[in-house]
């Protein structure tokens, strides 16, 4: 099949955005990486035009400062395959994912970084895994090409990884992924929480899988990995345990700490007051009773607190997204036509 860049304008103008079937959508999330985008853009292109699939590449510029947004733009007026997703700022790769993931009109979705150390010609092996029955495909870097520090500070990310979460995933954090249009659906993606995607799929029981896939060196920029990002990750990795093991019934959580505080405080009081009513003294037992009461508040505080959970997550609407865009151009547009598709906000 052509790829969608030698469409001719009469068909592209025949249609309308909600009736153009798209079967594979490239999300890439952008900030600042001007000298890197030439290459992936000529790289996946490529790739793209020799699979028999109907796709387009969509752009996130998370508040990029160095050109990368007025080269994205003149790609997306000029490919009518390519789209761009213009944020007023810097609201990260989670938010910038999430605004992907929106605007994406495939059936199968595939997510990769632009810095050009995911190799977009990996994206067949990628979609071949998908289709061993598995709703989500996470590439696995095994021969990682990046500096010492940051492999170390990976490898005790995804250790701590797997064990929080039990995805046993030896990547988790790679960002060269698959989807089936299902699973992004699905997610609510703000903060950090693009790290934990893995996790947050199988909680909602989809299959997920791992495929090693080519890792190149970077040769433009420099990462920005570090402990600050380690730590960053590690107290996402937290919200998103007690997401998998109390989401649905989160005063379980709080129930069974805060009702034996209350048996405990109760049985102090009991005993204070034992003794009281044979002595017609507290001395000796100020302390008992004062753990009591201690015990006794924070136990119903902290049932209250499950109680109000409850209620909160019964109540809880769509989240507000975690992002704003500034501009968007979506694929299937062509300049001066009906097609174009150019909206501010």
């Amino acid at each position: 099949m052509k790829p969608a860049a030698q469409r001719t304008a009469d068909d592209r103008e025949s249609r309308t955005l909600e009736d153009w079937g798209v079967d594979l959508s490239v999300v890439i999330p952008v900030r600042d990486e001007a000298d890197s985008l030439p290459q992936l853009y000529e790289e996946l292109t490529a790739v793209l035009a020799a699979l028999a699939q109907r796709s387009e590449i969509l752009f996130i510029d998370d508040g990029s400062r160095d050109g990368s947004g007025a080269l994205l733009e003149r790609w997306a007026r000029r490919d009518p395959a390519v789209g761009l997703i213009s944020l007023r700022g810097p609201f990260g790769k989670a938010a910038a994912l999430a605004a992907g993931f929106q605007h994406a009109r495939g059936q199968v979705i595939v997510t990769l970084d632009s810095d050009l150390q995911d190799d977009p010609h990996e994206i067949p092996r990628l979609l071949a895994h998908l289709e061993n029955g598995y709703d989500l495909v996470s590439g696995w870097k095994q021969d990682r090409q990046d500096p010492r520090d940051k492999i170390f500070f990976s490898r005790i990310y995804n250790f701590l990884a797997r064990k929080m979460t039990r995805v046993e995933l030896h990547d988790a954090n790679c960002g060269f992924k698959a989807y089936r249009r299902e699973v992004v659906e699905e997610l609510d993606l703000y903060g950090h929480l693009h790290r934990w995607i893995p996790a947050l799929a199988r909680w909602k029981h989809f299959r997920v899988g791992e495929v090693v896939v080519h890792h190149r060196a970077r040769s433009h920029g420099r990462s920005k990995y570090g402990w600050g990002r380690l730590f960053r990750g590690l107290f996402d990795g937290l919200t998103v345990t007690f997401f998998l093991r109390c989401f649905h019934s989160p005063s379980h959580l709080f129930s069974a700490v805060g009702l034996p505080l209350m048996v405990a405080g109760l049985g102090f009081e009991t005993a204070t007051l034992t003794h009281l009513m044979h002595t017609g003294s507290l001395a000796g037992w100020g302390g008992a009773a004062s753990a009591g009461a201690v015990f006794l508040v924070g136990g119903m505080i902290l049932v209250g607190m499950g109680l109000l959970a409850e209620l909160y997550l019964h109540s809880l609407g769509d989240r507000r997204r975690a992002y704003s865009i500034r501009e968007r151009l979506l694929p299937g547009h062509v300049a001066g036509s009906p097609m174009q598709v150019r909206k501010r906000f």
